[in-house]
């Protein structure tokens, strides 16, 4: 079995390997450029040829003539003007041609050179891509037009060049595929232009209704010589942040502007006041570094080619046809993304670090890794905690604040495993992409010097006074915004969200296994086997997934869970399974044995009276 430890090699690896992706890409946008070119040189030059055995003069030649002689006021016939018209069509094939494999080498080796200039300078980073990632997405929604029309040409020449007949069905949906998809690219593109917006569950509080809370906040802001933020929302998302985003809450009118601090209610009763202390400083760690500013910077670029990424592959139900023109661009787009990370992954890890220094600074290395690993485990229990919520509303019962719903469920996952499991749980939850921007907890607590051995046994033991109480009406506030969630959307009912979650999880761990069976990591084939999930299942998880691979569970971990499972599982179903089984099997060109002989297990069990095959 590989590790997922996320290391510095991971980043070096990508290095290496980015020129090869460069070079990848630019044969992938040069293809339908160079069937386009192709085909104009071999029409032009048939037709060259024949010209020549009658004794004839080449058509350009022929049809500057022509074009002479109508402006000469001399006749020239209708026959005449549509030959010449035809080869005009065809010389400019070659010329939109040869402007297609222009702005596909333009585009990579720009941003290919940009990377290797910003290195992880920030300003620079900043300076750079914003402006360059808009024009890059300009320049490919120009490009998708041109490959749409180089496709639909280079069919229609073909075929009433070579087989006197037009399949103008084929013709037109390979236009409407491009015409489509470069519509939807000009209206992503403005997404690039204006600041961000971020909607979040929870509610604006002033220093009139918490005066503690804010008078801890002053004191850390003066520690750290930071800045106090200009506005500061409880929410019960599990999450703490700092950002310079425009937010958007349920009860304000108008978005919220300036710097904005998050803080998690259900995560604040969870924590001492030592430790929400460590977490704010954390937070005002990144004001002091300027890392809001640069994300505000950064925000878009990743918006932007994301927003397009979307963009272009969601009408994929469209069919082959439709998708042809606009493949170079989506490889093109996670080119694009891949190379921006490159530069920003390793800034993004070592302002993290940075943040947590000032967190320690503020209140002690102890108490901000106890809030870090409070934070992982809570994280691990939120969709649980959803679960209960759901449970709770299909019941009719009357329902809790969600706080009280999550914080239940934490002490439950508390009491049902001992301190070194959980800790085992939450330290290997590490993060297995280069370009993910926070380390691993390990990496954390080993920059912060506390080794996970020295751990207090009482860290999970939940003290009665939280730092919640600094908020007051904390409780008021989440039942206001638990019904918020309640009524946001209509809820499945409580059957159908277990069957669904149940047959998710068990691809989610089927998957890892089957994908830890490789002795070497591959990012691209850890990227094939997720995008493969997202279009096999709904709601499937990539966090989740990323989770199963990191627990490296065994076969004996997971056998009576297919048991018990695959009871209730429909033959679409098992089938829909054992394909994506079978894609992971494949995804990084290793046919092993082991992942043959597994997937041959998983579907004895399922259906053991008709094994289901699947190719590998």
């Amino acid at each position: 079995m590989k590790s997922y430890r996320q290391n510095a090699s991971d980043e070096e690896e990508l290095k290496q390997g980015s020129l090869k992706q460069t070079f990848a890409v630019i044969v992938v946008l040069l293809l339908i450029p160079a069937l386009g070119f192709f085909t104009a040189l071999f029409v032009f030059t048939d037709i060259n040829n024949s010209l020549l055995q009658q004794g004839l003069l080449p058509a350009n030649d022929i049809c500057d003539r022509f074009r002479l002689y109508d402006a000469l006021g001399e006749p020239v016939t209708a026959d005449s003007q549509q030959w010449c018209s035809q080869v005009s069509h065809i010389v400019m094939l070659a010329d939109v041609s040869m402007l297609a494999a222009i702005i596909g080498l333009l585009i990579p080796i720009t941003y290919w050179f940009a990377v290797r200039y910003a290195g992880h300078d920030r300003k620079k980073i900043a300076r750079i891509f914003p402006a360059l990632t808009r024009g890059s997405i300009w320049l490919i929604t120009v490009l998708v037009f041109l490959h749409g029309g180089i496709l639909t040409y280079v069919i229609y020449i073909s075929e009433s060049y070579l087989f006197e007949t037009v399949h103008f069905f084929l013709v037109g949906v390979i236009g409407l595929g491009s015409v489509i998809a470069g519509i939807a690219l000009i209206a992503n593109a403005a997404t690039l232009t204006g600041k961000l917006r971020m909607t979040a569950f929870g509610k604006r509080i002033t220093a009139e209704e918490a005066p503690e809370l804010f008078h801890l906040i002053d004191d850390i802001v003066k520690k750290l010589g930071s800045r106090s933020p200009n506005n500061i929302i409880v929410g019960i998302e599990p999450t703490f942040y700092v950002t310079s985003s425009k937010i958007i809450l349920p009860d304000e009118k108008e978005p919220l502007v300036g710097e904005t601090l998050y803080i998690s209610t259900p995560l604040a009763k969870l924590m001492s006041r030592a430790e929400l202390s460590a977490v704010l400083g954390h937070e005002f760690g990144h004001f002091r570094g300027d890392d809001t500013f640069y994300s505000m910077k950064f925000a878009p670029v990743y918006a932007g080619l994301g927003s397009s990424l979307r963009t272009l592959v969601a009408s994929a139900e469209a069919g082959l046809l439709m998708q042809l023109s606009r493949i170079p661009a989506i490889i093109l787009l996670l080119y694009l993304w891949n190379q921006f990370s490159l530069s920003t992954a390793a800034i993004s890890r070592s302002r993290e670090l940075e943040a947590d220094k000032a967190g320690a600074e503020v209140s002690s290395s102890q108490a901000l890794a106890r809030s870090l690993i409070k934070i992982s485990l809570a994280i691990e229990c939120w969709p649980e905690a959803i679960a209960a919520l759901i449970r709770y509303k299909q019941k009719g019962s009357e329902i809790p604040e969600f706080g009280t719903i999550f914080k239940n469920t934490v002490n439950a996952a508390v009491r049902l495993a001992d301190p070194d499991t959980i800790l085992a749980t939450v330290m290997d939850n590490e993060m297995v992409h280069p370009t993910d921007s926070h380390p691993s907890l390990r990496t954390r607590l080993n920059a912060l010097r506390i080794p996970a051995d020295v751990i207090p046994p009482d860290l999970f033991e939940f003290q009665a006074e939280s730092s919640a109480d600094l908020i007051p009406d904390c409780d008021v506030i989440e039942q206001e915004l638990t019904k918020l969630i309640v009524n946001f959307e209509e809820l499945p009912d409580d059957k159908a969200f277990s069957h669904k979650g149940q047959f998710l999880q068990l691809c989610y761990r089927l998957a890892a296994i089957i994908f830890n069976i490789s002795d070497q990591f591959d990012l691209q084939a850890l990227r094939t086997v997720e995008g493969s999930g997202e279009r096999l299942f709904e709601n499937f998880d990539i966090s989740e997934f990323h989770t199963w691979i990191n627990r490296q569970e065994e076969w004996s971990d997971v056998v009576e869970f297919i048991v018990a499972v695959g009871k209730e599982l429909s033959a679409e179903d098992k089938e829909r399974l054992m394909t994506y089984l079978g894609i992971v099997a494949n995804s990084d060109n290793q046919r092993l044995k082991e992942k043959n002989d597994m997937i041959h297990a998983i579907s004895a069990i399922l259906e053991p009276e008709r094994l289901i095959e699947i190719d590998i």
